[in-house]
C-alpha cells in the first residue's frame, strides 16, 4: 500500500467490513483514507432474487 501510494503517487482506500471498527494500525497508517463497510452497502449492491435479460429469467439462488 506504501508503494503504490508513494512511489506511484495514487490514494489507496482501506475497506473495513469489521464491526467494531478497528482497523490494522499499519495498514490504516499506509492507507490514504480508511472506509467502513456496513451491511446496508452490501445489502443496495446485490441483485435482485431475479433478473430478466435477452436470453429470459435466471432462476433463484444463481
Amino acid at each position: 500500500m506504501k508503494y503504490v501510494r508513494d512511489d506511484l503517487n495514487r490514494r489507496v482506500a482501506l475497506v473495513n467490513p469489521d464491526r467494531r471498527n478497528t482497523s490494522p494500525t499499519e495498514l490504516a497508517q499506509s492507507a490514504t483514507y480508511v472506509k467502513r463497510l456496513w451491511k446496508s452497502h452490501l445489502k443496495r449492491s446485490r441483485f435482485p432474487e431475479t433478473l430478466r435479460d435477452e436470453i429470459g429469467v435466471k432462476p433463484l439462488g444463481w
